[in-house]
């Protein structure tokens, strides 16, 4: 009969711990972004603010810029292009907390996104540059983990999102252009929310 009352009394106190573990208010995440678009690599960073709206739900604003560029040479012609993506998204996160120390996530993030592709064609005859750019709808569908170092701080160690992009066709991208973005860095945890 004991054993039953101190399990019974575990199974009942258990939940309301978990309840009660605090999170922070708001989470700002800064780091490393790699965006693979159209075969090219683009190198940047990606900045987020989180903030919670309880234990497992949060909304999230996120930011990005990503560039890199290209040099080719073929039977003659050269060519050089950069690349600049700049991303403005806001969406749900949704995720769940173990061990005080691990929080795994996934997010839904919609908004937009301003693509620039700027170069020069080389021939033997003449030199080409050409300027283009667009803004379109974005959306970036991932998740990831964070690493909790300290009450103040996180490691987010990877974070995964599928980009969908939507433009206008006379760009070179074309009018839909999809990619990956891998992103990690420091989470700052801010404030206290039971």
């Amino acid at each position: 009969m004991r054993k039953l009352v101190l399990i019974t009394g575990v199974l009942v106190l258990l939940p309301l711990s978990l309840i009660a573990q605090e999170i922070p208010k708001a989470e700002l995440f800064t780091g490393y972004s790699l965006l693979r678009m159209e075969k090219t690599n683009l190198h940047g960073f990606n900045v987020s603010l989180g903030t919670n709206l309880n234990r497992n739900l949060a909304i999230v604003t996120d930011f990005s810029g990503n560039f890199g560029s290209s040099n080719e040479r073929v039977f003659g012609l050269s060519s050089d292009v950069d690349f600049r993506s700049l991303s403005f998204t806001v969406g749900p996160r949704a995720g769940e907390r173990f061990n005080d120390r691990w929080h795994v996530f996934v997010h839904a993030l919609l908004g937009a996104t301003r693509l620039r592709v700027k170069g020069t064609l080389e021939g033997p005859v003449s030199t080409q540059s050409f300027s283009e750019s667009t803004t379109g709808f974005a959306g970036f569908i991932g998740g990831g983990i964070d690493l909790k170092i300290s009450e103040s701080a996180s490691i987010r160690l990877l974070q995964v999102d599928y980009l969908i992009f939507r433009g206008r066709e006379d760009l070179g991208t074309g009018a839909k252009t999809e990619g990956v973005r891998l992103s990690f860095g420091l989470v700052v945890n801010m404030g206290r929310k039971q």
